[in-house]
């Protein structure tokens, strides 16, 4: 994943939604999870979003003015007051925050729980869930409290989730936030181009004492209710592990083999090499972590041993780990997981989430959409190493993959172009075997056979000819470079490495080969309509799509998708120091969002605004629309070989259902106003010729402006990116000037010539 895909990908967080939808939306029955779907919000849309950013902004700037406060710490308080809020709506508007659904009213639930004995807060606090696969939780100055999937999926009981909420409850309570912004030396405003978790880490930053002022007063709380806050001790002993999957299974390379599929042992070898060396690492950056003199956080060993001494003589007896039934409990944690793998999957992370898919089948059982999502990681990890795209940036990052994931994920580091599709193409055709019917596997394993015979890994035409008669059903033998192969079967084809062809042909027991890939035909299921064609008919259509997916002419395009335009407005002093202007970027967000409308109303492009942004009126309907756009778009650019097949594409079929080529349109915007710096040699000019001075002082004091714009257009039928462009222009954001240039870029769009 390129750079300007990592950038592109954290800026379309904070783009936007309209009225529809679709059949995911909500939730109104028992959860499927053999087949299951995303969860989006549902419900009535909390009051914090009925309010422009800036509206209460200002009510707190008003209130601070009007206080006794002075000096350096009402300059403090009211830069606090600006970014706070606008950080808050743009959490909450981002598409990454669920509420109505069943995590974030179990949440709630046991919230309210915990705020027990200080009824006069449970009206000032509000509950989400974080689409964050990070295992953390944060509250906000305003009481607003996010919990993380990455978290929820980590714990044993109810009991653990009032721990962290008392914790975070305690710094609500405390004003911690404010308090640690005015005694920051340093304090800039969060970056735009970081993750949604570190622009909030970035902000909400609370020092070793208040942490441990947080734990000790939580604790305090929790005696007042029923939950056992001993559990705090594994909350905090989990947290240590918080680079470790949610559950450990051994999973390396050798559970893949079969009798006739052997990996080569100078692979394994390797293997084990760079595992020893990630280890020599791991121990080098504890001993660093251990003598950090400048962490913000108190050591969890430290809180673990300061809770056990706060427990030793208290009687416990009567408290309990769960107030609510743990079938409830244990059902919110299963959806968060599922939850977390499809983050995964839409991050990118494909080495992470093809282990989980093991880990679910141990916990849960095999189910279609497991299988989906471990061929659809598999075939992923092939498209990528295919086109030599570093695999540390699709989650197999040996160094960051701690505990049972790393020996997967070396083993995948390790594997060439050739042996990487093998191995996707076994696992791939191994869940098509398990679920003959599904067609999105049926997709992936069509696309994964081409590549195979692009690359030279099979041939298929050789392959074809094998067929499992008496003679090749008689005992393999052993082969100089891994797998058992019967000696002489693939003598047509001497380059390839015999245990490429093992990985299918384990599966080929029962059945010929070319009865497999050829008559074995996927049915709908449904009577009177034919069945669908075989794994090579299948690859002709894609090679057919490859070859002609920039020949069609866009104007036909019924639909565009646009995600509300993103803004950044920044201005520069005369000493070039960037600063947010947050009123300002409200202000013209909001004209550039009319502009967009007026002109697409006035024009003959068939195009929608899909909006997101907090103010009166705003529906949950239109979040949920962001949110599945946004997804969609999100993994795609996290993933973007221009080749890929999209498993979040199967989420937004009602988007495309009555359009010929639906695109969706991802539009931002950067605007700047920069002061002239002061030139000595000018200022000296101006003073010896006053004939220049008038020139000069007009010079000097002109406030240059300049917009750049980056546009990004996909196709949603067939995923691929058809308009990717920077424009920069020095012109300040006027309406005539935002109309002139959406109609040229929607024109644009929409009349892409026939041979792009």
């Amino acid at each position: 994943m390129n750079s300007f895909s990592k950038v592109i990908a954290s800026f379309v967080l904070l783009a936007g939604s309209n009225s529809f939808v679709s059949a995911q939306a909500v939730v109104t029955g028992p959860i499927d999870f053999n087949n299951y779907q995303p969860l989006y919000c549902s419900g009535e849309v909390p009051y914090n979003l009925k309010k422009l950013s800036s509206a209460k902004a200002q009510e707190e700037v008003r209130r601070i003015r009007s206080s006794k406060s002075s000096g350096r710490d009402r300059k403090r308080e009211l830069e606090f007051a600006i970014q706070s809020n606008f950080l808050e709506d743009q959490i909450l508007t981002s598409g990454q925050i669920l509420y109505g659904d069943p995590m974030t009213n179990f949440l709630e639930k046991v919230g309210l729980k915990v705020l027990a004995s200080k009824p006069e807060l449970q009206s000032q606090v509000q509950f989400f869930v974080l689409r964050s696969h990070v295992p953390n939780a944060y509250v906000t100055h305003h009481g607003l409290v996010f919990v993380s999937l990455g978290l929820l999926a980590r714990l044993d009981n109810e009991a653990q989730l009032a721990v962290i909420l008392a914790h975070e409850l305690q710094h609500y309570i405390l004003k911690h936030s404010l308090i640690a912004y005015k005694e920051a030396k340093y304090v800039s405003g969060y970056s735009r181009g970081s993750d949604l978790d570190e622009r909030i880490k970035a902000f909400y930053k609370f020092n070793v004492g208040q942490e441990e002022e947080a734990d000790k007063m939580g604790f305090e709380m929790l005696r007042e209710t029923e939950y056992d806050f001993s559990e705090g001790i594994n909350v905090f002993e989990n947290l240590k592990y918080q680079d470790h999957p949610f559950l450990e299974a051994q999973w390396s390379i050798d559970s893949f083999e079969t009798r006739y599929y052997r990996f080569p042992e100078n692979l394994k070898s390797s293997v084990t090499s760079l595992l020893e060396e990630a280890e020599k690492k791991d121990r080098k950056r504890i001993e660093q972590e251990l003598n950090d003199a400048y962490s913000s956080h108190p050591n969890l060993d430290k809180r673990i041993m300061a809770l056990q001494g706060d427990v030793k003589s208290l009687n416990l007896s009567e408290k309990k780990k769960f107030l609510f039934s743990k079938e409830e409990f244990e059902m919110v944690r299963k959806i968060s997981r599922y939850e977390l793998l499809l983050l995964y999957v839409r991050r990118g992370d494909h080495g992470r989430s093809l282990y989980l898919t093991r880990v679910f089948e141990l916990l849960y059982g095999s189910s279609p959409f497991i299988s989906r999502v471990k061929a659809m990681n598999a075939y992923a990890l092939a498209e990528h190493r295919w086109k030599l795209k570093d695999l540390n940036a699709y989650g197999c990052s040996v160094l960051d993959n701690r505990g049972g994931w790393r020996p997967l994920s070396a083993a995948l580091l390790k594997l060439d172009a050739k042996e990487m599709n093998s191995f996707a193409l076994k696992v791939v055709l191994e869940e098509k075997n398990r679920y003959p019917s599904d067609l999105f596997i049926d997709q992936l394993g069509a696309k994964l056979l081409n590549i195979t015979q692009a690359i030279g890994v099979i041939n298929l035409d050789e392959y074809l000819k094998f067929s499992l008669d008496s003679s090749v059903k008689s005992e393999a033998q052993p082969t100089k470079n891994g797998g058992l192969v019967k000696p002489g079967q693939i003598s047509s084809n001497p380059g390839v490495k015999p245990y490429h062809y093992g990985s299918i042909y384990h599966l080929l027991k029962l059945k010929n080969i070319a009865n497999f890939l050829e008559v074995n035909r996927i049915t709908s299921g449904t009577q009177g309509v034919a069945p669908r064609k075989g794994f090579r008919e299948r690859m002709a259509e894609l090679d057919q799509v490859n070859r002609k997916r920039y020949q069609k002419n866009l104007n036909e395009t019924q639909k565009i998708f646009v995600l509300q335009p993103n803004f950044s407005y920044y201005t520069s002093s005369f000493g070039g120091v960037n600063k947010r202007n947050y009123f300002g970027e409200e202000t013209k967000k909001i004209e550039l969002l009319k502009a967009w409308n007026w002109v697409i109303k006035n024009s003959q492009v068939s195009a929608e605004i899909v909006e997101n942004i907090a103010r009166e009126g705003y529906k949950t309907e239109q979040l949920v629309k962001y949110s599945q756009l946004n997804d969609w778009l999100t993994e795609r650019l996290n993933n973007d070989t221009q080749e890929m097949i999209l498993f979040y594409s199967q989420f937004v079929d009602g988007f495309a259902e009555t359009q010929n080529e639906p695109l969706i349109c991802w539009e931002g915007y950067e605007y700047k106003s920069t002061k002239r710096p002061f030139l000595v040699n000018d200022f000296l000019y101006a003073i010896m010729f006053p004939i220049y001075t008038p020139i000069y002082l007009y010079s000097q004091f002109k406030v240059d402006y300049y917009t750049e714009e980056t546009t990004v257009v996909y196709n949603m039928r067939t995923s691929r990116a058809v308009m990717n462009r920077v424009k920069r222009k020095n012109y300040r954001m006027m309406d005539d000037y935002n109309k002139a240039q959406i109609y040229e870029t929607l024109y644009e769009i929409s009349h892409l010539p026939s041979n792009r």
